[in-house]
């Protein structure tokens, strides 16, 4: 990995210079509710993965600094905001390849940052029973989950590129 080394004073001040972005981010994580129904017609299905990227590497550095602070409670509460978001890509009715894909890296992210960075930091004093959930958030992957990402890459593809073709005038 090629990461600039960790700067906490760093981080807090970029955190607090760009307070009302992270608080959109901390907004969007929390939201309970995810679905595909009632979009827009010129949604497209498809968003920019980079965003969502940032939104975990926010949400991760503030529960760094938490843990870092022994505020083992708002640690665990940032882990799990970063798992919602994380949900909000791929726990959809419909969901496409490409949100599942990154659901599945912001996960992996997550958990690499619970196991090497959050929880060596909070030291053996952590509670670990409290942490099982977070750990062992990721939804196991069976043949009916399957089905519901073809069938959501069905519905996208169907929408957005083979309806277009068989109707446009141009073809």
């Amino acid at each position: 990995k090629d990461e600039a080394p960790w700067d906490p004073t760093a981080m807090r001040a970029a955190l607090e210079a760009n307070g009302e972005f992270v608080s959109r981010i901390a907004r969007i994580a929390a939201l309970p509710d995810r679905s595909s129904m009632d979009m827009p017609a010129d949604y497209l299905n498809f968003f920019h993965a980079r965003p969502v990227k940032l939104g975990a590497d926010i949400l991760l550095a503030k529960a760094r600094l938490a843990a870092e602070a022994k505020d083992e409670a708002e640690a665990l509460r940032l882990v799990n905001a970063t798992l919602n978001l994380a949900s909000h890509l791929d726990r959809t009715e419909t969901p496409s390849l490409l949100a599942v894909t990154v659901g599945i890296l912001v996960d992996l992210q997550t958990q690499d940052a619970i196991m090497t960075k959050i929880l060596p930091a909070l030291g053996k004093e952590a509670d670990l029973p409290s942490w099982r959930g977070a750990i062992t958030s990721r939804p196991q992957y069976n043949p009916d989950e399957f089905a519901r990402l073809m069938r959501g890459e069905w519905n996208s593809a169907l929408e957005h590129f083979i309806l277009p073709i068989i109707f446009s005038p141009n073809y």
